[in-house]
């Protein structure tokens, strides 16, 4: 079999091209609210359950775009669909039930914000911390991303 000279081009560029994929990145994670204190007495809140979106990637140095809590107090992912609201539009959930157990990196389940699809992997070490939103408190939120998210699309 002979192929020409652009065909053997057009299979070499669509063989070699990298895969073409969104910015866009979801951390689902459980974040402990600092304690609030009212003169000597202080409380010790529960975490809560929470979904960060990063309109131009992830990174534990930078604001997310939006964040908005899933659970108060904190619930687990596995197992259930999880909403919540972004402006973006609705953020859900799928983590599989056994995936509390698999190693970091592994895929763990899925996640959808209207219909742009995302793949989730297993996390649990990766820390970031929110500051400065409307309905969270003015404090530092610390989260940990028990999951990580990248658009499919």
């Amino acid at each position: 079999m002979r192929l020409s000279t652009p065909t053997l081009a057009l299979f070499c560029a669509l063989t070699t091209a990298a895969p073409l994929a969104s910015k866009h990145n979801i951390y689902l994670g459980t974040c402990a609210r600092p304690h609030s204190c009212l003169l000597i007495i202080c409380d010790d809140p529960d975490p809560i359950t929470a979904a960060a979106y990063y309109a131009s990637g992830a990174s534990t140095t930078a604001r997310p775009t939006e964040i908005t809590t899933i659970s108060d107090p904190a619930a687990a992912w596995e197992g259930v669909s999880r909403s919540g609201r972004l402006t973006v539009g609705t953020l859900t959930s799928a983590i599989d039930k056994g995936a509390k157990g698999v190693v970091k990196g592994e895929i763990a389940g899925s996640a959808k914000i209207g219909s742009e699809e995302y793949v989730c992997f297993k996390d649990g070490a990766t820390k970031f911390v929110v500051q400065g939103w409307d309905d969270w408190s003015a404090q530092r939120v610390s989260c940990t991303a028990d999951y990580w998210c990248a658009s499919t699309s």
